[in-house]
């Protein structure tokens, strides 16, 4: 038997209920630092942003990539976002702590915004290679 159950058609109101919705937010423990940071699941707008500004980076403009996708990352354990690619200061913090920690950041920060486990398998190998 096989189930014929159409799924419903969604609405303008489920969209506008699901950016109203608390974004999913991970956890890692960082035993160098001797705790744990949460990272959050970006909006396309935010996903966006990343890939215009990797885009600019690669095209040999100033900045630091990883302390870029960190500080889209990094958030409170509530989705609030830690850190600003737009502050300076930030970005020193965040450029400057040791590349260990900041592929662990980036690598389950990229887990939690695939849809797909073979996507994050994919992306950890880029960024080893």
């Amino acid at each position: 038997m096989t189930d014929t159950t159409v799924p419903k058609n969604l609405t303008i109101g489920e969209f506008i209920a699901m950016n109203r919705k608390q974004r999913k937010v991970a956890w890692l423990d960082i035993p160098e630092m001797g705790g744990r940071v949460y990272v959050r699941r970006l909006t396309c707008r935010e996903r966006e942003q990343l890939v215009r500004e990797r885009d600019r980076i690669a095209a040999g403009e100033d900045g630091v990539l990883r302390a870029t996708w960190m500080a889209a990352y990094l958030c409170t354990s509530d989705g609030v976002p830690m850190f600003s690619a737009n502050v300076p200061e930030h970005m020193e913090i965040l450029s400057n702590l040791p590349d260990a920690i900041g592929e662990m950041i980036v690598l389950k920060a990229m887990e939690v915004n695939t849809s797909r486990p073979d996507d994050a398998a994919a992306l950890e190998a880029a960024i080893k290679n």
